[in-house]
């Protein structure tokens, strides 16, 4: 009797783990596709407050953390961009003593690496290598890691050209994390980093002059989100 309680308890628990994950993966979406990052701030707040026992809610609050920091550098919020980085890493350090998902965590520490050198410019020579170093790690241990192909694409397009940057490289790396999504379709629905990727191929085309592309990516976005009215525009004027 005392063993059919326990199993219940166990299964009610990970149904109401389950049930909060979706709800914060929801709101994070729309906070995403409608910019309230207030909102955003909200939810990584809260979750900060629990106790956060299970390290899958732990590495998806990292991406929301992940998130709300490169914002915060869009927006030259330097000061609260490193607060929310030490937290992250905190969360980095516990997940690699349980070493729950090595190769996410490495990548992680790649795109970390990077808001870094964002804050401190000067101190890029030191961080960069560092940041390939984990995204290199990343893909040694999982080559077809979405989020480590991701900080890849970053890096390339971030980096000096005198130091080897290249958005062209960066574009096709952002381009087989759109393919990963493709193969797993699942993980597109209410996904913002999903819609990132294609807001981020989209910049990416502009940037290199590619109108056509640029194009076809803005046209995925609104189909995928037709309700983003600040995607629209940030993106459209520069298309026209």
């Amino acid at each position: 009797m005392e063993r059919k309680k326990y199993i219940s308890l166990l299964i009610s628990l990970f149904i109401t783990l389950s049930c909060l994950a979706n709800s914060n993966q929801e709101k994070v979406y729309l906070a995403y596709v409608n910019n309230t990052m207030s909102e955003w701030k909200k939810i990584i707040d809260t979750m900060e407050k629990t106790s956060l026992t299970n390290n899958q809610t732990r590495l998806e609050l990292l991406n929301y953390q992940y998130g709300y920091i490169a914002w915060c550098l869009g927006q030259k919020k330097h000061d609260e961009a490193t607060i929310y980085l030490r937290r992250a890493e905190k969360h980095i350090d516990a997940l690699d003593n349980k070493k729950y998902k090595p190769a996410d965590l490495h990548a992680y520490k790649a795109a970390f690496y990077g808001y870094k050198i964002a804050i401190t410019p000067f101190k890029a020579s030191y961080l960069g290598p560092k940041s390939i170093w984990h995204v290199k790690k990343a893909l040694e241990i999982e080559p077809e890691n979405m989020f480590a192909l991701l900080q890849y694409g970053n890096i390339y397009y971030y980096m000096p050209v005198t130091f080897g940057g290249s958005k062209e490289t960066a574009s096709q790396y952002y381009l087989k994390v759109e393919k990963w999504y493709e193969k797993h379709p699942q993980q597109r629905i209410t996904n913002w980093n999903y819609i990132n990727v294609l807001v981020t191929l989209t910049n990416t085309y502009i940037a290199l002059g590619k109108k056509d592309k640029a194009t076809e990516y803005y046209n995925k976005i609104v189909t995928a989100e037709p309700t983003s009215s600040w995607i629209k525009q940030e993106i459209y004027p520069q298309l026209k």
